[in-house]
């Protein structure tokens, strides 16, 4: 697994500036996101189950797993912050709304006839989520 210090410097969400929030609903990010996290995801599976023998990569687990909503949660407090989303945004909740989101419907890419379908899906819940928090 990376360390934190490398999974932050390579997120999306840490590269992104608060001027690019309508990038997040376009195929080509929701792409970069299942690819980011890609390897991770092929270990994953086998990983989890060693880690309910294993408290140390139990944790590690955990600690990738909240280092990565922080990272989302940052994101989105910076455009609070600058008064470009509504001030009562909850930026975790809209952290664990979008990798949530990425992780279930990454499931789809590999067994859904219609890429295109899986895209729109994200597309249409994005746009539904920033057009709600946006001011």
């Amino acid at each position: 697994m990376k360390n934190s210090s490398t999974f932050r410097k390579s997120s999306l969400f840490n590269n992104l500036t608060t001027d690019q929030l309508n990038n997040i609903p376009t195929k080509d990010f929701f792409q970069k996101m299942v690819k980011a996290s890609e390897k991770l995801n092929k270990l994953g599976v086998e990983l989890a189950r060693e880690a309910l023998y294993n408290p140390e990569l139990l944790q590690e687990f955990r600690n990738f797993y909240h280092e990565e909503v922080d990272i989302v949660a940052e994101y989105f407090q910076k455009l609070v912050d600058e008064g470009k989303i509504k001030p009562d945004t909850d930026p975790r909740e809209i952290a664990l709304t979008i990798l949530a989101l990425r992780s279930g419907l990454r499931g789809f890419l590999e067994s859904e006839k219609n890429e295109k379908t899986v895209h729109d899906a994200w597309k249409l819940v994005i746009r539904s989520l920033i057009a709600k928090i946006s001011n």
